[in-house]
């Protein structure tokens, strides 16, 4: 229960303090220590501890699959629907990748506690932060009419501390060599931080008037990042492939999280329609805890 009282309460002090006045700094700074120091920390307490399975290959195929999709399908679909080409990239990386760990995370854990960080863990950085650095900035480029080469890739993806966080600790799995002693206790308190900072810097970062006379482009966007992808993944994992396991359960509600804010300021900083990139961000994460009642609701009636 007190899980569950986290997420309300956190988004809540963030929107909160936005009466204040502005709290760029404030979300800035609690981003760079997540990204930086807490979600690191947090992989190399859980990930070194994992019993490796074929079933963890569900959470962490899930992002590019749900990417691979939507850039197919809104680079078809806005080419018939006349978009212009930078608002085919802002809804491709808004609505292509999920929110696996600022939102993510916390949801997970307070479903299914540390069981449930696992997957998101899986689901974030080998699979949505692998695929933005990769998929996701071609896209970008693409979109923005520039060209990225593959050594400027892989400095993005050596630049990024969980990254790096989450090879060192699956080596440390490899070579069964999991933190102990004073070190774990170091990585579980700062680890902890993930949930409340993740959520505070979500709810600083929101937009209500997103909620009010949202384009077109949006909610065909959203349509697909909270109802079809997390649709396609349930059928595909449960019904064709007949995966009934707590991975393949995880991976859809990991489908169904909002937008990713990592992915949103790419697009951003690409100049892919900067205002509706934040109003399908801040429109998405809000509506997504309704959706994701209703995809939980329909995950345990299915299994």
């Amino acid at each position: 229960m007190l899980s569950l009282l986290i997420i309300p309460a956190c988004l809540g002090g963030g929107l909160l303090l936005q009466r204040l006045g502005s709290m760029a700094r404030l979300a800035r700074l609690l981003t760079k220590t997540v990204i930086y120091v807490s979600l690191p920390a947090l992989v190399l307490e859980k990930i070194p501890v994992l019993q490796l399975s074929e079933q963890q290959l569900l959470p962490v195929l899930m992002p590019w699959l749900i990417f691979s999709l939507a850039w197919l399908g809104f680079s078809a679909l806005g080419r018939r629907l006349n978009w212009e080409r930078k608002t085919k990239g802002g809804i491709i990386m808004t609505c292509g990748f999920g929110n696996t760990s600022f939102v993510g995370i916390p949801v997970m854990n307070a479903l299914w506690g540390a069981a449930g960080v696992e997957i998101a863990i899986l689901a974030d950085q080998p699979g949505s932060f692998a695929c933005l650095s990769t998929l996701g900035i071609v896209a970008a480029s693409w979109y923005a009419g520039d060209t990225i080469s593959p050594g400027a890739l892989v400095k993005r993806l050596l630049r990024f501390p969980p990254f790096l966080a989450f090879v060192a600790a699956f080596a440390m799995n490899a070579l069964s060599l999991p933190p102990q002693g004073v070190l774990l206790q170091v990585l579980h308190w700062v680890g902890i931080l993930v949930v409340p900072f993740s959520l505070l810097a979500v709810g600083l970062q929101l937009e209500l008037k997103a909620l009010f006379q949202p384009q077109k482009e949006i909610w065909i966007g959203l349509g697909y990042k909270l109802l079809l992808a997390p649709l396609l993944i349930f059928v595909l994992y449960l019904f064709i492939l007949q995966q009934r396991s707590f991975m393949a359960i995880g991976s859809v509600m990991e489908a169904g999280m909002g937008p990713m804010v990592t992915a949103s300021l790419v697009a951003e900083q690409f100049g892919l329609n900067p205002p509706l990139v934040r109003q399908t961000l801040s429109l998405g994460i809000l509506l997504s805890f309704l959706t994701l009642a209703l995809w939980y609701g329909l995950l345990m009636w299915a299994v």
